[in-house]
């Protein structure tokens, strides 16, 4: 497993891309700077979401490059990962990468211009 890069980032783009998932993502991102809000829930209903959206075969096979990429596994294995590791693999994966504080960073850039 390593940490996320710049090729990552693209990714994951296209991803979403396919997925139409950046209106999801934007309404997450509100409901989670609400007072109170339940970061797990919402990281659920957010993991649930992008299972749905992802759900279609050609979808699914960018999900799989990007993360057999990230764990140095190859797409086609990365079905085969028990529904736990993979949960495990996610949130190694955010807290090597610092998710967050690239977020933070990237929301920043955007306020600036």
């Amino acid at each position: 497993m390593r940490k996320l890069n710049t090729g990552d980032a693209f990714k994951l783009a296209r991803l979403l891309r396919a997925c139409d998932i950046v209106p999801l993502l934007q309404n997450m991102r509100e409901e989670g700077k609400k007072p109170g809000a339940d970061q797990e829930k919402i990281g659920f209903e957010l993991l649930f979401s992008l299972l749905n959206l992802a759900a279609d075969k050609d979808k699914e096979n960018l999900v799989y490059d990007l993360f057999g990429g990230v764990l140095g596994v190859t797409p086609e294995s990365v079905p085969e990962i028990p529904l736990d590791d993979m949960i495990d693999n996610i949130k190694q994966i955010a807290e090597m990468s610092n998710i967050s504080r690239f977020f933070e960073q990237v929301s920043s850039i955007w306020k600036k211009a």
